[in-house]
């Protein structure tokens, strides 16, 4: 339950130990979750029946902002509510989370759907000789042996940089994507606290801590800074 709440609430709102471990098992899992429903889903765009859910970015644009708006109030409350309202905060943030990947999906995905009446292996084939034309006429190689053989080792280098990029996207962008959330949030989160300490502080003196964990730091420091103030 301390990893569920530390990936979903942030290490600003619950035990600092989340923050402390790199959970790089986890988040390698997140990318391979990534790339697996990419594929599935332009799979199904290509065979005309995308989800429809996956073809609004703007939607869930506008989600991902509202809920991000809404998370620090949320995340404040946590610890006073009863398990069945923390199952629904929990469930609010999976799915803050999930818009961003979402929005990804919705920009990339539906340009991803290949021409039906296109031959895609003789466009492949074009560019590699367009490749092939280009180094020949910015390098200087002749046709002659040499120049042959030095175009296949500069085309087989091409493919092994683009290999090598493409491994690393397909590692880091989920990560990436996560961080973009996490940072985002946190600049929302620190902006919350400093704006709503008088309320904050009134809040706490009629609702005091029935189910806190005194024990984590983070809420302590908040609420001893808070009383200081």
């Amino acid at each position: 339950m301390d990893f569920l709440e530390g990936t979903l609430l942030g290490p600003l709102w619950c035990d600092s130990d989340y923050e402390n471990n790199r959970h790089r098992g986890f988040m390698l899992f997140l990318s391979m979750i990534f790339w697996v429903i990419g594929v599935h889903l332009t799979l199904r765009a290509n065979r005309g029946n995308l989800p429809g859910m996956f073809t609004a970015p703007i939607f869930w644009l506008v989600t991902f902002i509202l809920f991000m708006i809404v998370s620090p109030l949320l995340n404040f409350i946590y610890y006073d509510q009863e398990f069945p309202l923390r199952a629904l905060i929990l469930l609010f943030q999976t799915v803050k989370h999930a818009s961003i990947f979402i929005l990804f999906y919705s920009l990339i995905v539906p340009k991803l759907i290949l021409p039906k009446d296109g031959n895609i292996q003789e466009a492949a084939m074009h560019s590699l000789n367009r490749f092939a034309e280009i180094i020949f006429d910015k390098s200087g190689l002749s046709n002659s042996t040499s120049g042959l053989v030095t175009t296949v080792i500069l085309l087989l280098f091409a493919a092994l940089v683009a290999i090598v990029l493409f491994v690393l996207v397909l590692i880091f962008l989920p990560i990436l994507l996560s961080r973009v959330v996490k940072i985002i949030q946190r600049f929302i989160d620190v902006i919350f606290l400093r704006s709503t300490v008088r309320w904050r502080r009134t809040y706490r003196n009629k609702h005091p801590f029935q189910m806190f964990n005194p024990t984590e730091p983070t809420q302590v420091n908040t609420v001893t800074s808070d009383s200081q103030a």
